[in-house]
């Protein structure tokens, strides 16, 4: 009998030791992960105000190396612009094949990173919609100001992601991200997604201030500029084809009406000289300008690949260590002849 006591409880014991052990390893094991954002820290401020600068950063990247910026995907198809020496017909051939027009398909490397970058901004933006439609406008009194420059952040992104491909799903910060995939690209008519883009433009000209401190947050008059650009579009109606086939004049005059609010606002004129609108010198500082995101200089890097402008460094000639290339976007004849005085 008194082994079996014993048995017993040696076997107790042994249970209480790797309920112990277990317990201890539990501990090692579970800790907070570091670098992680979580329900109970978003409502600080200041991680609130990093989500909205994470958004801030993305139209100035947009999907490196293979840039999003117009330049490629508009002047080289349009005859002002050869795509360039870069490293020959091998490099960014997508390129190539827009200039001349032929073997190019939906799903090159450059097309697909153009969609895939700009969707990236768009989720960034959505994140942070949905932080600061969480918080309390007493804990973090910016909370309207905020929401209206995502909202113009999101009208933007969208609005270059709907002139290179017209039909694309419209998420929201509303959808959950397991309904993504359910999402069509045709869900929304033409017209009803330029609705959507010129809802954020007009909700963003509803709430932000005419002046903002810091540079490179957009004005009531930028979200307006964006809202007469989007009605210029929303006023020709196209086909399936893309071919206009009614113009709404409705929508013509209410984009005048804003053109000329932003005109008689008497903060805008045109430069005394043009070139001060690529000058350096002139940054954030000429009547022309209504918004401008903003890039880096003197960052600590040698090769252009933070936020300094890479997009447009493309166009420079090789010179090391400052561009690491790489002589693209090159001014095509028809240009210069159509420009000649």
């Amino acid at each position: 009998m008194k082994k079996i006591v014993g048995f017993i409880i040696a076997f107790a014991g042994v249970i209480v030791l790797m309920a112990t052990l277990t317990q201890c390893q539990d501990d090692f094991l579970n800790i907070p992960q570091k670098g992680v954002l979580t329900a109970e820290n978003l409502a600080d401020p200041d991680y609130i105000d990093g989500f909205v600068i994470a958004a801030y950063g993305w139209p100035i990247k947009q999907g490196w190396p293979k840039s999003i910026h117009p330049c490629y995907y508009g002047c080289v198809r349009s005859d002002d612009s050869y795509k360039g020496a870069g490293g020959g017909l091998t490099a960014e051939v997508e390129w190539y094949q827009m200039e001349v027009f032929t073997l190019a398909t939906p799903s090159g490397d450059n097309q697909t990173t153009l969609y895939l970058g700009v969707w990236e901004g768009i989720g960034r933006c959505n994140t942070a919609l949905k932080v600061l439609n969480g918080v309390d406008a007493a804990i973090f009194p910016e909370k309207e100001q905020r929401i209206a420059e995502m909202r113009f952040l999101r009208g933007y992104e969208y609005f270059q992601i709907k002139n290179f491909h017209r039909w694309v799903p419209y998420i929201d910060e509303n959808v959950p991200v397991d309904q993504y995939e359910n999402i069509g690209n045709r869900d929304l008519t033409d017209l009803e997604l330029w609705q959507k883009i010129l809802d954020d433009f007009e909700a963003a000209y509803n709430v932000l201030p005419e002046i903002q401190a810091d540079k490179g947050r957009p004005t009531k008059y930028a979200a307006e500029a964006f809202m007469v650009k989007t009605l210029l579009w929303m006023a020709y109606e196209m086909d399936e084809y893309h071919q206009v086939v009614n113009i709404n004049t409705n929508r013509l005059n209410e984009a005048l009406q804003h053109c000329n609010n932003i005109i008689n606002s008497g903060k805008y004129e045109l430069c005394s000289d043009f070139a001060h609108n690529f000058l350096c010198s002139y940054d954030n500082n000429t009547p022309e300008s209504i918004w401008e995101y903003q890039n880096t200089m003197n960052d600590g890097t040698t090769d252009g690949r933070a936020n300094n402008n890479m997009n447009l460094s493309l166009n420079t000639p090789t010179w090391m260590p400052y561009y690491r290339c790489c002589d693209y976007h090159k001014m095509s004849y028809d240009y210069i002849n159509s420009t000649r005085t």
